[in-house]
C-alpha cells in the first residue's frame, strides 16, 4: 500500500502564513486599545494639569478578538494626584469582551514649596513659602495653601524649590494654654486691650479661645505674638 504524498514544503508554509495572517485579522487592533484608554485616562485627569500624554501598559494583555463596534472605555478609582489610573476597555457587541489597562499618568499638582534655602528649627512665614504646580517626584500629602505652613517650624533643612509637607513642621508653640495674654480688639478707630487666659496652646496665625479676667467671658481670638491674641468677634463669645 502506497503512502500518500508529502504536502510541499512551500505549501505548509504558505498555509501556515494565511492562517497566522487570519489569526491576526481576527484579532483587536493594539492601537485602539492603548487609544480607547488614553482617552479615558485623560478625561478623568483635569486635561489642564497632564504633564504628558497619558501611557497605557499593554504589556502582558490578553489579545481579544476584533469588535465590531467602537470600543468603549471607562476610568475609576483616580485619586487626584495618583501616578497611574485604571481604565476598563470593552467591546459591547459580540464578540463582548473587557480589558483592564494600567495607565500611567504624569499629572502636576499644585504644592507649596520654600523660596530659598532654609535651615532646620527656621519659622516660616508667607515670604519663605509659594504656590506652585509641578510633578511629584514622589508620594506624599503635599501642603496646598501656605497659610497652613505659616507660624510653623522646619524639622529639617530645606533647599530652594523643596516642597513642603506638613510632616516636615511642626508647629511653633507662641502661646500655651493656661497662659495670660492681652487681648486686642479695635473699635472704630481705637484700639482697645484687655488682660485675659490661653485656653488652648497655638503657634503664630492660630485660632484659640481666650477667658476675658475681667469678665469671665470666652472668645476666639489670632494668636499675633507670644503675648497678644486679637479678639476676631469682640461682641460674640459665651460667658
Amino acid at each position: 500500500m502506497s503512502r500518500p504524498a508529502a504536502a510541499p514544503v512551500g505549501l505548509i508554509l504558505a498555509v501556515s502564513l494565511a492562517g497566522l495572517a487570519h489569526a491576526a485579522a481576527l484579532a483587536q487592533d493594539p492601537a485602539s486599545i492603548a487609544d480607547a484608554a488614553r482617552a479615558a485616562a485623560a478625561a478623568a485627569v483635569d486635561p489642564a494639569r497632564l504633564a504628558a500624554p497619558p501611557q497605557p501598559q499593554l504589556a502582558g494583555l490578553a489579545h481579544p478578538v476584533a469588535c465590531s463596534v467602537p470600543l468603549r472605555a471607562t476610568a475609576s478609582g483616580y485619586k487626584p494626584g495618583a501616578t497611574r489610573v485604571s481604565v476598563r476597555v470593552e467591546c459591547g457587541d459580540p464578540p463582548v469582551w473587557r480589558l483592564w489597562v494600567p495607565v500611567s499618568v504624569e499629572v502636576r499638582v499644585p504644592m507649596v514649596v520654600v523660596r530659598h534655602d532654609l535651615a532646620r528649627d527656621a519659622l516660616l512665614s508667607a515670604a519663605d513659602l509659594e504656590l506652585v504646580d509641578r510633578v511629584p517626584d514622589g508620594p506624599g500629602r503635599w501642603v496646598q495653601d501656605p497659610a497652613d505652613l505659616v507660624g510653623r517650624r522646619l524639622r529639617q533643612p530645606l533647599s530652594a524649590g523643596a516642597p513642603v509637607q506638613l510632616g516636615m513642621t511642626t508647629a511653633d508653640r507662641l502661646v500655651v494654654r493656661g497662659q495670660r495674654v492681652t487681648m486686642t480688639t479695635n473699635v472704630g478707630p481705637l484700639q482697645v486691650t484687655a488682660q485675659g487666659v490661653a485656653l488652648a496652646d497655638g503657634g503664630l496665625g492660630a485660632r484659640i479661645r481666650v477667658r476675658s479676667l475681667s469678665s469671665a467671658r470666652m472668645v476666639e481670638g489670632v494668636i499675633r505674638s507670644s503675648e497678644v491674641v486679637e479678639v476676631l468677634f469682640p461682641g460674640g463669645g459665651s460667658g
